[in-house]
């Protein structure tokens, strides 16, 4: 069951403004950071190029790891979606998130809490009209093939297990 109290306490630690991609002023970073560039740099850069943006907004989440009640307080963040009430299928999409995709990129599977919740979770956005898409991360394969490979006797498989160990506890724990 998702936790409806934290994720309500966690709302107003959420970020409220959007920024643009890409980002077209210089922030003041380390001279290490590379992921910023001066607006002369991306313009040059983007001048050169036929871009195509998509016609919907595109919402994009990865790693959740098991975490249903991050991946709630995300969507919330995103705008995708909003409460309802205290169940854990109490939400609806927004007229922005009614429009959107959805993608849901990988590693949904093992570290985290809620492995069962958090699928629950993506079964209720599509069943509210959600378009989504999921992607399958390293971290989702490898727990499928250590569940594919579960009856096998063969011990050239047994790595799966030693490999997923900890991180997959809490699912087996669940299941």
């Amino acid at each position: 069951m998702l936790d409806k109290k934290l994720v309500s306490s966690q709302l107003s630690l959420l970020p409220t403004e959007k920024q643009p991609w890409p980002r077209l002023e210089r922030i003041d970073l380390p001279e290490d950071d590379k992921d910023d560039y001066p607006r002369d740099s991306i313009t040059a850069y983007t001048k050169a190029r036929n871009w195509d943006s998509p016609d919907q907004i595109i919402y994009f989440f990865c790693d959740i790891h098991a975490d249903a009640d991050a991946f709630l307080l995300s969507l919330l963040a995103s705008g995708g979606i909003a409460l309802m009430g205290p169940a854990d299928d109490d939400f609806v999409l927004t007229e922005q998130g009614s429009q959107a995709l959805f993608i849901i990129g990988g590693d949904c599977f093992d570290k985290g809490p809620s492995t069962l919740d958090l699928l629950d979770l993506i079964y209720q956005l599509k069943l509210k009209g959600a378009e989504v898409i999921l992607l399958a991360g390293n971290h989702d394969i490898r727990t499928y093939m250590g569940i594919l490979y579960a009856e096998h006797k063969d011990p050239l498989l047994d790595h799966m297990f030693v490999r997923m160990a900890v991180k997959s506890a809490p699912l087996f724990k669940e299941i």
